[in-house]
């Protein structure tokens, strides 16, 4: 950073793995190892 930067300048940026999320609600509502079958992913 800058020695010029000040609070209002500085931002975040934030990732979302939507398909690491997918994956581990479908593997807490239906067993460990569910997500990773073929036919189950979509």
């Amino acid at each position: 950073m800058n020695a010029n930067d000040n609070d209002e300048s500085r931002s975040v940026a934030l990732y979302w793995d939507f398909e690491n999320l997918h994956a581990g609600l479908f593997e807490a509502k239906y067993s460990d190892g569910a997500y990773t079958k073929p036919d189950n992913r979509f």
